[in-house]
């Protein structure tokens, strides 16, 4: 059994939350939204990780935004977060990636 770091909760920001809805709509496939969205934060593509295609867009789409934030890409969304004394571990938005 692999031995990973203790994975720390991630807080929801209530706009956060009304993007998910808006957005993702629901969690299929996951417990709870809390659940999908320590999934994206732990285990989503990091932009040391994204295909080309990924990486070009969040450059054009996300880092002149915010540019201190730390984005996981996960089931066609870019979620967005920040925080936490730099360690990002709440959510502040999702975005669909085009």
């Amino acid at each position: 059994m692999l031995n990973y770091p203790q994975r720390k909760p991630i807080e929801i920001t209530y706009h956060a939350m009304q993007r998910l809805e808006e957005r993702v709509k629901n969690y299929d496939g996951f417990k709870s939204w809390q659940h999908m969205v320590k999934t994206a934060r732990y285990e989503g593509r990091s932009e040391e990780n994204m295909t080309d295609a990924k990486y070009e867009w969040y450059i054009t789409h996300i880092t002149h935004l915010y540019c201190s934030s730390q984005v996981r890409i996960m089931n066609g969304f870019a979620f967005l977060f920040m925080g936490n004394k730099g360690h990002a571990r709440t959510l502040v938005t999702v975005i669909a990636v085009a």
